[in-house]
């Protein structure tokens, strides 16, 4: 078993180990329901298709790939219920690239070779509440309104997966980029002296005793909220005399035990992953905290890993004309990351400074259309080496299985159309297309809404 995926169950308690340096604890608190998710994978070939190029990008286009998923998976989710997401990638080259949606949170704890907790330190950059001076201002410039610190005098939060009913709500990650070098240089360390690292990811449910201490004391500053969230974590780690010998599961479930003595009401939910200074193996950790309902945080674990290798295997040139790449959404990209390098990029009609809402669009496909996109994905199937025909593949794949997908809207190199237009022996992608310019939606029965 190289993947773990835990979503929210009739257990009020769940934990679990696994040999590779993993382990959680997931608690439902005080709440009626549980609403969190975690999601853990080893990234080898056990878990990913063959033209999985991970361990050849680099963290900057990683992170690039990543914050497209996310709004990919943010388009497909139609529910009122949301959630938010720390989600972490770990490239086996001593990289570490974070997504933060929301208040969930990542950290790296860092040991001496004595087994000695010496620094914590947050790896999102920011958490998105409504009432930080930048939100406030996208918030409101998106028809919403912050009362009292709530997005629309509703939620805590001002990004999040799902949530379609919310004005102001954004899928719009911050990706932030750590190194295990640039680790050893904060702690004043040199690397080959850290005996461990701990990636230490957890939902607000852990944080809310000193998240309510902040919001009381009126903190809005989030090098401040930064501070406070490492000083936290640090002070339940010293508190354990038997740090050292507790396994992930074990350390997980004694951070719970000193949120909920902190008086936290919350879910709470914890996952350490350990590794060393130069561990070589890629994982995949994220921990998604669901609001008014459970399901989208259970779609997100469930789904996560297969649009992440979606997006990793999609060669640079049909990357940067996928509708939601970083270089599509440029405007929106640079809004709350590090402006891109090179040349500027030629964007499609379709680009602007939001999302394109024609990007998903519905489709009822007969028994007969879902067999010629079956044969077409089937046939680009046997070029698996071709990494050009990987975003073909997915595109082709999510039509067949049942996804919403605009075919308008997807950009495509003209070396792909060329061999799609070769292969697409039924001409079943040119149909919907022209459906789709149309307007117009196929009425056939039986039939599958997309």
């Amino acid at each position: 078993m190289h993947s773990i995926i835990v979503v929210p169950g009739e257990d009020p308690v769940v934990s679990g180990q696994h040999p590779s340096g993993f382990g959680y604890h997931e608690t439902i608190g005080k709440r009626p329901t549980q609403e969190d998710s975690i999601t853990w994978r080893l990234l080898d070939a056990s878990t990913v298709p063959p033209d999985y190029v991970q361990k050849q990008r680099s963290p900057e286009a990683m992170g690039h790939r990543l914050w497209s998923a996310l709004l990919a998976i943010h388009a497909e989710i139609s529910t009122r219920d949301g959630c938010t997401i720390s989600t972490n990638l770990y490239d086996g080259r001593g990289n570490i690239v974070n997504a933060t949606l929301g208040d969930a949170l990542s950290f790296v704890a860092v040991y001496d070779l004595q087994g000695k907790i010496k620094q914590v330190i947050r790896l999102n950059d920011v958490i998105h509440h409504p009432d930080l001076p930048a939100e406030k201002t996208r918030i409101e410039q998106a028809g919403g309104f912050v009362l009292d610190g709530r997005l629309n005098d509703s939620f805590a939060i001002s990004r999040a997966l799902g949530d379609k009913l919310c004005t102001g709500i954004s899928a719009e990650a911050k990706i932030s980029h750590s190194s295990v070098d640039d680790i050893a240089a904060f702690c004043n360390m040199d690397k080959s002296l850290i005996g461990k690292l701990q990636l230490i990811a957890c939902c607000d449910g852990y944080s809310e005793p000193v998240d309510v201490e902040m919001m009381q004391a009126g903190i809005v500053d989030n090098s401040v909220i930064k501070l406070k969230h490492e000083a936290y974590l640090m002070k339940h780690l010293l508190a354990l005399d038997n740090l050292h010998t507790l396994s992930e599961s074990e350390l997980a479930d004694q951070l719970v035990l000193k949120a909920l003595e902190a008086g936290s009401e919350d879910n709470i939910s914890v996952a350490i992953q350990t590794f060393s200074a130069n561990y070589p193996n890629p994982f995949a950790l994220s921990v998604q905290d669901g609001h008014r309902g459970s399901r989208v945080s259970t779609k997100v674990a469930n789904n996560l890993h297969r649009y992440v290798n979606a997006f990793t295997a999609f060669s640079d040139e049909a990357y940067r004309g996928f509708p939601l790449s970083v270089y599509q959404q440029r405007a929106v990209w640079e809004r709350d990351n590090k402006p891109l390098s090179g040349e500027p990029v030629l964007t499609s009609p379709a680009a602007s400074s939001s999302i394109p809402a024609a990007f998903f669009q519905p489709f009822k496909l007969s028994a007969i259309e879902r067999f010629e996109l079956s044969d077409l994905k089937r046939k680009l199937g046997a070029k698996q080496n071709n990494s050009l025909l990987a975003p073909a593949r997915f595109v082709i794949g999510e039509l067949e299985r049942g996804q919403r997908y605009s075919v308008v809207a997807w950009k495509v190199p003209e070396s792909v159309i060329a061999r799609l237009e070769k292969l697409d022996v039924y001409g079943i992608l040119a149909r919907l297309k022209a459906r789709e310019s149309a307007g117009l939606e196929v009425q056939a029965t039986p039939s599958v809404v997309l």
